[in-house]
């Protein structure tokens, strides 16, 4: 078992690898494509179908064909799409190849999320997701790191889909210690609340809203920023994609000091102190300061959010109802990463970037609503 929580802690920082290099790289692969700033949503657009689908049929998967294999198939999925973003000559090329980064993306996700909820302490839970900062955090980095040489923006693509395909290796060497544990995989559903029933239990409606809220939030950011940087703000790509990797860094560095911190303090107290760094960072970029502060502040900030989120479901909810309710809250924080992003992008391509701050601090006060009304609703 230990063994395996190395390689999931491996895994995750896979998982990680991918999900922002495209918003750091932006700013370079536009004009090189001949297509306006905002069409970048249309690439999210594909992601986000893509990592849907594979989440909604993730589970005939993993019970067919197990944990190992899941994760093995999707590592190597998601190194073939970054390869041929490498090579891409053509803007529809880009939305071909986020099919598969979509539906690689999706998978893992959810495969390795259910197997350490199954196996492994709410601890890990923090760090884990930590890990997959460590990957968040890597993607703008190499991006910086190639420019820095002096390397195209297809060079950072092909070094994060060689470090893939490294971590694919791994998988398929400890494909025997998952299947040790795998006739404890699949849990049984007899007992599981329907969608309209659970949708009925006080406050569901409201733990949705918090993942929809931060999911706009932490996307938003991690799409937009480095071009607010850029365009608004006056900052090399270079140091754009910079920014934005201190961001997820900050993001990585914070979970794993949250997972400690959890053993003394509630789920509820570590979203209370890290929701106030993200408002005096969002505030930071209205005003004249430098904004890299504000971006390290809002980083930080979202650390406690997804793992104390998704670890605080059974407490709301139950345990009977809890993998519904997840289930519910993951499609809603889906639904917000395939829609308000490239809303954002329409909005901010028809009118400003300069938007980026205030639309930051309207996505804050809906997370809070949403946090304040489950209180409501669960203390009932």
């Amino acid at each position: 078992m230990t063994f395996l929580l190395l390689v999931t802690y491996i895994a995750f920082i896979g998982l990680g690898l991918p999900d922002t290099i495209l918003g750091a790289a932006w700013p370079l692969m536009f004009g090189e494509f001949g297509v306006p700033v905002s069409v970048v949503s249309a690439v999210s657009i594909v992601i986000s179908f893509g990592t849907i689908l594979s989440s909604l049929f993730s589970v005939t998967l993993l019970r067919r064909f197990g944990t190992g294999k899941v994760v093995l198939a999707s590592v190597l999925l998601t190194a073939l799409a970054l390869l041929g973003y490498s090579v891409s000559g053509e803007f529809w090329l880009l939305c071909l190849f986020a099919v598969p980064l979509g539906l690689g993306g999706g998978s893992i996700d959810v495969a390795l999320n259910n197997y350490a909820a199954v196996h492994f302490k709410p601890l890990h839970m923090h760090w884990l997701h930590a890990c997959w900062g460590v990957g968040a955090t890597l993607g703008p980095a190499v991006l910086s790191g190639v420019l820095y040489l002096g390397f195209a923006w297809r060079a950072a693509y092909t070094v994060v889909a060689v470090l893939l395909f490294g971590i694919s290796a791994l998988m398929f060497f400890a494909l025997p210690f998952w299947k040790r544990t795998s006739s404890s995989e699949s849990a049984s559903r007899a007992e599981l609340p329907s969608i309209r029933t659970a949708l009925s239990i006080p406050g569901m409606r409201f733990a949705m809203l918090s993942f929809f809220a931060y999911t706009c939030l932490e996307n938003t950011s991690g799409l937009w920023c480095a071009s607010y940087l850029n365009q608004v703000r006056g900052f090399a790509p270079e140091r754009a994609a910079a920014a934005v990797s201190v961001l997820f860094m900050l993001l990585m560095l914070g979970r794993f000091l949250n997972g400690a911190l959890s053993v003394k303090f509630s789920n509820r107290a570590l979203l209370k102190f890290g929701f106030t760094l993200v408002i005096i960072g969002i505030l930071t970029l209205f005003s004249p300061l430098d904004p890299t502060f504000g971006v390290a502040l809002i980083g930080l900030g979202f650390a406690p959010a997804y793992p104390a989120l998704v670890h605080e479901t059974p407490h709301n909810f139950g345990e009977q109802a809890s993998e519904r309710a997840l289930g519910l809250q993951m499609a809603s924080s889906y639904v917000a990463a395939i829609t308000v992003p490239p809303l954002f992008g329409a909005f901010a391509g028809k009118f400003s970037l300069s938007l980026f701050p205030p639309c930051l601090a309207a996505f804050w006060c809906l997370f809070v609503f949403a946090r304040v009304m489950l209180g409501r609703r669960v203390a009932r």
